[in-house]
């Protein structure tokens, strides 16, 4: 069975990006989107969209686990370097800024 990921990708090149999930539906993943879009403050965007602050602004990609692991995902034992390690549970709630996305990922426990 298929699940689903969201990336969550800042606008500069050198900013990592955080991957939230597992989701078990497209459907839930997409729901997660849409609210972390129209959360109160959101710089959240489809791709294709542009945010209204490039600086704080992040796209929300919804891909596969295949997808999610091409882009950059380390969800394996094995890949739970502290370096790379940047996979949040769903009820971590999908961050809807890159400064909100930057605090999850240096608080996450190595």
């Amino acid at each position: 069975m298929t699940r689903f990921y969201i990336e969550v990708c800042g606008y500069w090149q050198n900013s990592p990006s955080l991957f939230v999930g597992p989701f078990e539906t497209k459907a839930e993943a997409e729901a997660a989107v849409q609210a972390a879009i129209e959360a109160d403050g959101s710089e959240a965007v489809r791709p294709g969209q542009m945010a209204r602050d490039l600086k704080d602004g992040v796209r929300l990609y919804v891909l596969t686990t295949t997808e999610a692991r091409r882009t950059g995902m380390f969800d394996k034992p094995a890949d739970f370097q502290a370096a790379r390690f940047n996979l949040v549970p769903p009820n971590r709630g999908v961050p809807t800024t890159d400064h909100e996305k930057s605090e999850i990922l240096e608080s996450i426990v190595y």
